[in-house]
């Protein structure tokens, strides 16, 4: 794996904070598609996915592009403390045909720190996307964690924008409360992030605004290096975030890391 740390000097962080983990995990099937290489193979990339996560040590793990959930995922993370929920896209777009073929959003929460107290997943009103949305409860503070998870309309082009920031739109509405953790694939190559400054009218900021990442995302075939991962808060603030390394020689994914997406991660406290 890519070497990283926390870029922090700290030592102790409060009690109160928890981490947070967003990550594309690069789905099965559309991983040989898009990047037809040898170490690409679910059965020798599943393990790294896994010990990426495990050095992060998250509370709350959002992920997309992330099929094989029942067989893998629930299964392996249930082991490690978590309890997760899926969100599948609404058509097959992954190669094959067996069951778990179907990628989608997913979030993990562990159990020794949150209950998963309700959903209210929705379907974006186009397309086969859709965005998790629960509301956590925190049992060391006692607090409301609500949490969006979501990957959001990809492609270049002014229409595909306007998608985009239609399906942000539909989430805002139902994003009222506080706190409040929202992290995804925004798919947004734009240097303007028309979208970020959606949120942040909302009060919803970016919890990398004080250390943005370089990059968030590769696809070296297609010249592609950019930001297109985000994790925002409302009512959290940043106290610690997981570096971004450089890009890797043949860039990512790759024998030292398994996804075109880096993980995000970032240690939260609550500003109230």
């Amino acid at each position: 794996l890519l070497e990283r740390h926390w870029e922090s000097s700290l030592t102790t962080y409060p009690s109160t904070s928890f981490v947070a983990a967003f990550w594309n995990v690069l789905a099965d099937g559309l991983a040989q598609v898009q990047f037809p290489n040898h170490f690409l193979d679910w059965k020798a990339r599943r393990g790294v996915l896994l010990a990426e996560l495990a050095r992060i040590d998250p509370d709350v793990i959002g992920l997309c592009e992330c099929n094989h959930f029942s067989r893998f995922w629930r299964h392996k993370l249930g082991r490690r403390g978590y309890i997760g929920v899926h969100l599948p896209k609404r058509t097959k777009v992954a190669k094959g045909e067996e069951e778990g073929m179907l990628d989608g959003v997913a979030l993990f929460v562990r159990r020794e720190r949150f209950v998963l107290r309700s959903r209210s997943d929705f379907y974006f009103t186009k397309g086969v996307k859709g965005c998790i949305f629960v509301e956590l409860f925190d049992l060391r503070t006692c607090r409301k964690l609500n949490v969006a998870v979501t990957h959001l309309n990809s492609g270049p082009g002014p229409i595909k924008q306007v998608r985009r920031l239609a399906e942000l739109q539909e989430m805002i509405k139902r994003m009222t409360q506080s706190p409040l953790l929202v992290c995804g694939d925004f798919n947004d190559a734009t240097p303007q992030k028309p979208m970020v400054g959606l949120l942040d009218e909302e009060g919803i900021v970016d919890l990398f605004r004080d250390t943005p990442p370089a990059y968030t995302a590769q696809d070296l075939p297609n010249d592609f290096t950019g930001v297109l991962d985000h994790m925002f808060g409302r009512g959290l603030c940043p106290i610690d975030t997981y570096s971004i390394p450089d890009p890797p020689l043949g860039g990512i994914p790759g024998p030292a890391y398994p996804s075109d997406h880096l993980a995000l991660a970032v240690r939260c406290g609550y500003t109230d």
